[in-house]
């Protein structure tokens, strides 16, 4: 897998440390890093490139780090 992009890191860096990857493609096409009571909105494309990396994965609420909570 080719290296991720500044953003990814970011997501990436802000996942490690608990947060959340929302993305919703039904009504309105967007993706937010949640955060406790915190939501902030991310690039879609980006956030779908974050969601497909491997150490990645699905859950009820989003996508969180493997090994994460």
């Amino acid at each position: 897998m080719k290296q991720p992009s500044p953003a990814q890191v970011k997501l990436l860096e802000a996942m490690s440390n608990g947060a959340t990857l929302t993305i919703s493609t039904m009504y309105d096409r967007s993706a937010y890093l949640v955060d406790g009571s915190s939501r902030r909105k991310v690039s879609l494309a980006t956030a779908m490139a974050v969601a497909e990396r491997p150490e990645v994965r699905r859950k009820a609420g989003g996508y969180v780090l493997r090994g994460g909570a």
